[in-house]
């Protein structure tokens, strides 16, 4: 679903009815050891009958490096194409420690901030957990400014369709959206 929404951004075409600015995205992949994997889903959107305009998602392995450690490259990176948008797959490695530690949290939302860019930050969490916050701790929502959103999927075994809801978390200024 992330690619797809950035995928839509990078066009600005409108998102399931929301419109969308066109801008540049930066994904730093902690999951995936090379481009060709994360190349493979942005191909799966060609195949979808839609074009992806060169350079408008790049890609950067964060090679088990914590975000606060390799701040310097990703504003690099982002500064080279241009990026307006950071995406963070997946948090628990890239937070560089226990995620439930308020320290950890703090240190991780503190490097973000300088950034001052949108950030979407992938953060899975289990079916057990209390998906209200990321890793059921108190700082991972604390550390939010501006909005927050939570993506949830559902869908049934054997299907080719996904459900995706979107509910507002967190709301720093101004009135709250509706959940969608």
């Amino acid at each position: 679903a992330v690619q797809s929404i950035l995928h839509a951004i990078s066009k600005g075409w409108s998102w399931l009815g929301r419109p969308s600015q066109q801008l540049n995205a930066l994904w730093v992949d902690w999951e995936r050891s090379s481009v060709a994997n994360f190349s493979f889903r942005r191909r799966r959107l060609v195949l979808g009958g839609q074009e992806v305009t060169p350079g408008s998602i790049g890609w950067m392995h964060a090679r088990g490096v914590p975000l606060a450690d390799q701040l310097d490259t990703i504003e690099r990176e982002m500064r080279a194409i241009h990026a307006e948008i950071l995406v963070v797959d997946s948090v628990a490695l890239a937070c560089g420690g226990n995620a439930i530690d308020q320290e950890v949290a703090n240190r991780f939302y503190n490097a973000l901030n300088k950034l001052s860019k949108t950030v979407i930050l992938i953060a899975h969490t289990n079916r057990a957990e209390d998906d209200r916050m990321p890793f059921g701790s108190i700082f991972w929502n604390a550390g939010i400014h501006g909005r927050s959103w939570f993506l949830k999927r559902h869908s049934e075994p054997d299907s080719d369709e996904v459900n995706v809801g979107f509910y507002i978390r967190k709301v720093i200024d101004g009135r709250r959206p509706k959940d969608f």
